[in-house]
């Protein structure tokens, strides 16, 4: 999906800016970035995930989250925070019911278990799960491209999967119905302080 540079600037500039007129495309990729990771931090349908952050040029400092101005491109991976030692021990994809109501898993799982193996030796480094974003500039520099590269090892990380791409969009575009209601509530403070402020000057001409 994309986030052109003027709805960001519509939803009030960047960084708490809310008197931009303009946008650069460096401010627009930190901010595309800000907001996948605060969605993130939302632990959104209750999973609990990381987002680790990588320039293109790998000048990205993650312990204060301070990007460079001269990134053309950045790379997002979204990971599971939640220890594998601690999540589900079998993939419930891996697992059948069989005639007698036992479980058929593959016998080189099932010899790994019998061996005191966890299921957390069982999956990559980087668990259930795998997400990759990448955001860079469009062709014609008016918006910033978010793709998505989707990789799931078990059940569990494709259900993680569903909730963060059916999610992801809206709350980085801002336009999921949390966001709609914020800005509605916005436009009716507005318009209750303007009609204040005409009331004040009514009475100060009085």
């Amino acid at each position: 999906f994309q986030v052109s540079l003027s709805s960001l600037m519509e939803q009030g500039g960047t960084n708490g800016n809310q008197h931009a007129m303009t946008i650069t495309i460096q401010e627009a990729m930190a901010e595309v970035t800000s907001r996948i990771v605060a969605f993130c931090d939302s632990s959104p349908g209750g999973w609990d995930l990381t987002a680790e952050i990588r320039s293109s040029n790998d000048d990205y400092n993650n312990n204060n989250k301070q990007q460079h101005n001269n990134d053309t491109m950045i790379n997002v991976r979204i990971v599971e925070s939640m220890p594998l030692a601690v999540t589900n021990f079998v993939d419930e994809s891996l697992q059948s019911a069989t005639g007698d109501g036992s479980m058929d898993i593959p016998e080189s799982i099932l010899q790994a278990l019998q061996a005191g193996e966890g299921s957390h030796n069982l999956l990559p480094d980087e668990g259930h799960f795998l997400i990759d974003i990448q955001l860079k500039p469009t062709v014609g520099q008016d918006s910033i491209l978010v793709q998505l590269s989707c990789f799931r090892h078990s059940g569990r990380g494709l259900k993680a999967i569903e909730k963060i791409r059916s999610s992801l969009e809206g709350e980085v575009c801002r336009t999921n119905r949390k966001w709609r209601k914020i800005r509605q509530r916005q436009e009716q403070q507005k318009l209750v302080n303007t009609n204040n402020n005409i009331e004040g000057n009514f009475q100060t001409q009085r």
